[in-house]
Formats: C-alpha cells, sequence, structure tokens
C-alpha cells in the first residue's frame, strides 16, 4: 500500500515531503452499474457514444472548447452536461450549442445531481471530459470519481489535472 512504499522509501534517506501519490479513483461504496441499465434508468440514449461532463458549472470550466469541438453535430458521439449550471456561468453550454449548431448531439441536465444517481451516470458515459480555463490549477475530485469507474478522460492540458491525466495514462489532453 502506498504508506509502506513511503515509509520503504524514507528508511533509504528519501524525504518522506517529496513524495505524493495519485489516487487510483475514488468508488466507495458505489458499485459500477451495467451500462445498459444505467442508461435506461436516465433515459439516455443506449447506442450513442456519451461522454460525460459532470459536476457543478462553474466559471472556472471551459465549456467553449468541448462545443466548439463538436460545431455542426456531426459527430459521432453525444456530450452529456450533468450538474448545476452556476447563474455566475458566462459560457452556458445551451447557448454555445447553439452558437456552434451541436444541439442535436448535447444533453443538458442543469440541476443538482443526488449522490445516489451518481453511479449511473459515470456507468452510462463511455468517456469523461474535463475542460478547464487555463488559469483553473487546483485538482477535480470528478477526475478521481471518473478514474473510480474505468472511465478514459479527455482533459484540458492545465494545472494538476493535465499532469495527472498525462503522467498516469488516464487519457488525453488537449490545448
Amino acid at each position: 500500500n502506498t504508506l509502506q512504499l513511503l515509509q520503504g522509501y524514507m528508511k533509504t534517506g528519501f524525504p518522506g515531503e517529496c513524495v505524493y501519490t495519485t489516487p487510483i479513483g475514488i468508488l466507495g461504496q458505489r458499485e459500477k452499474l451495467e451500462k445498459s441499465k444505467a442508461r435506461s434508468f436516465l433515459k439516455l440514449p443506449t447506442d450513442d457514444v456519451l461522454l460525460l461532463v459532470f459536476g457543478v458549472g462553474h466559471g472556472g470550466k471551459n465549456f467553449d472548447t468541448i462545443l466548439k469541438a463538436n460545431q455542426g453535430g456531426n459527430s459521432e458521439c453525444r456530450i452529456i452536461f450533468a450538474g448545476k449550471i452556476l447563474p455566475s456561468c458566462i459560457n452556458h453550454p445551451r447557448q454555445l450549442a447553439k452558437k456552434y449548431n451541436c444541439e442535436k448531439n448535447v444533453i443538458i441536465l442543469d440541476e443538482f445531481i443526488p449522490s445516489h444517481k451518481v453511479p449511473y451516470y459515470f456507468s452510462a458515459a463511455d468517456g469523461l471530459i474535463l475542460s478547464y480555463n487555463k488559469d483553473f490549477v487546483v485538482d477535480s475530485g470528478v477526475l478521481l470519481q471518473g478514474v473510480g469507474f474505468e472511465l478514459p478522460v479527455i482533459a484540458s492540458n492545465s494545472g494538476w489535472i493535465g499532469q495527472i491525466v498525462r503522467e498516469n495514462e488516464l487519457g488525453i489532453t488537449f490545448t
């Protein structure tokens, strides 16, 4: 385990304060559900590739990049925005989907997601998108949840998130 590894390094004279670990994800008591059952429960398309953007929509998230990449709606995947979008969020995905003409490929659930429904969203998804503005330099609990559900990650190369995704081969990053 991590503590034993750290103690082993410290016995060799390696300074323990230089060690940081990347969790393998958080799943807790939540089980990964069958994709078809999760999609049925959430009334999501059963055959489409679904990419999840999860959590509170705030000013640090870059929805513009996500929807611009899907411009014209000719993509073979659909993007699910699941989580409450704050009124202060200046780049609302609904407005951006209209701007980039990709409304048919976007599902927006602008609401609080209760904890008992969280596993359904992560189990229904084929991948996780984490798109943040360049000045967003903190980490993401959503990343840990996605890793816990074994989802490949598409993440902006900003702050710790991009570094964690690259160094641990959790998916791909973009700028």
